[in-house]
């Protein structure tokens, strides 16, 4: 496994609008029923994360006006996760979105500008 380290921080507000769209694929492909959300995280250690390095899953949109979005399993402390880089995105390469069917930052019990260890399967 692979370790990152990051800061959790505030979203665009549109994670839930697009994990509603994409939830039937991540059902079919990822085999979860996500929270409708995502867990921003800013990375600290190592500073970029890039996605393609690892063995990812392609969930393909649900109609063309949207793109692709790359997943890949990790999990932070006990519970399973997906970072999930969607091919359309306005997000800088130094932050990561985290799928669960968890809402993360009760289920880890963080907040904004909280620190947390992510591990990537290789």
């Amino acid at each position: 496994m692979h370790r990152l380290k990051g800061r959790i921080i505030t979203g665009l507000g549109e994670g839930s609008r697009y994990v509603y769209l994409y939830r039937d694929r991540f059902l079919k492909i990822l085999g979860i029923n996500p929270y409708p959300g995502t867990l921003n995280i800013e990375l600290v250690e190592p500073r970029f994360f890039n996605i393609e390095d690892y063995k990812y899953i392609e969930v393909d949109p649900p109609s063309q006006a949207y793109g692709k979005v790359l997943a890949v399993k990790a999990r932070i402390k006990n519970i399973p996760v997906y970072i999930i880089k969607p091919l359309k995105t306005r997000h800088a390469l130094n932050i990561i979105e985290v799928i669960s069917e968890h809402n993360l930052r009760e289920a880890l019990g963080v907040k904004t500008g909280d620190v947390v260890e992510i591990y990537v399967e290789d």
